[in-house]
């Protein structure tokens, strides 16, 4: 895969995943389909939280300052880091997508392997989204048109 082909891939897949958070009605964001899960307002938080704090290390590698806080409602934050998520890693081509970075808990990775794995964080997420659209009554909004 290209460089320039994971931030197209990105772009699709959290576009994708925008669709089906702005499907919940904000009465359903305490929505909780079992014990020891998360409600869909924790899912959207924890995705938001895991794109601003994965990418942060790979912000800092293209010279980024770190983002300010927001107390954004939960579709507004995960919107808000995607745009952010994407503005970073379309700036990697300047020192190249081999670099590696400090992830947190001090572990090294490739930034294209830091961008592989918030792709595949984001799908896991959204696959879980999309049961609990189910579970409230919602029919999720496809992925792909006919």
């Amino acid at each position: 895969m290209a460089e320039s082909e994971i931030v197209d891939v990105m772009e699709r897949v959290f576009s994708a995943t925008l669709k089906i958070a702005h499907a919940v009605p904000d009465e359903s964001l305490e929505f909780w389909p079992a014990p020891d899960t998360m409600t869909v307002r924790e899912h959207l938080d924890h995705m938001a939280y895991c794109l601003e704090e994965l990418s942060a290390p790979v912000a800092a590698a293209v010279g980024m300052a770190p983002p300010e806080g927001s107390s954004d409602a939960p579709c507004e934050r995960l919107s808000r880091s995607i745009t952010r998520v994407l503005d970073i890693f379309r700036a990697v081509e300047a020192i190249g997508w081999d670099t590696p970075v400090v992830m947190p808990g001090d572990h090294t990775m490739s930034i294209r392997r830091v961008a592989l794995t918030l792709i595949e964080h984001d799908a896991h997420h959204r696959g879980q989204l999309i049961v609990m659209l189910r579970l409230i009554g919602i029919d999720p909004p496809k992925r792909w048109s006919d």
